[in-house]
């Protein structure tokens, strides 16, 4: 018997046509989209994936970034969603995917981390 992954991609701060192109690719894919909003940043990113358990702050760090939390792609399917969104012409800079270090951050925290790696790498 083979047990079909939940992947899940969650899209903070993405305007409306963004999303909508977004969430076409990712419905094809059989990719779970959600998209918060400002009040459900002070969940711990864990929880928002549908990890149970996952204890964190609960306040709202707020960010007007564009940025998507990938979690439970299995072997090449990361690449296969990411190749669609690149023939599509959909950029999304700030990407990152749900670890057992980050899954009680709060998004806030996430992506700030993510944006000092990102210029970091681009120096």
């Amino acid at each position: 018997m083979k047990f079909r992954t939940l992947k899940i991609a969650i899209c903070f701060n993405f305007e409306d046509e963004k999303f909508k192109e977004v969430e076409s690719i990712a419905i094809k894919q059989g990719i779970k989209i959600k998209r918060p909003k400002k009040d459900e940043f002070a969940e711990p990113v864990g929880s928002m994936a549908g990890l149970l358990g996952v204890e964190g702050k609960s306040e709202i760090i707020d960010f007007d970034d564009e940025f998507m939390l990938l979690y439970g792609f299995p072997g090449t399917e990361l690449d296969k969603f990411l190749k669609a969104l690149r023939a599509n012409k959909i950029d999304i800079p700030l990407k990152s995917m749900l670890t057992e270090t980050n899954k009680s951050w709060l998004p806030g925290e996430l992506i700030k981390e993510i944006k000092k790696e990102h210029e970091q790498m681009n120096k």
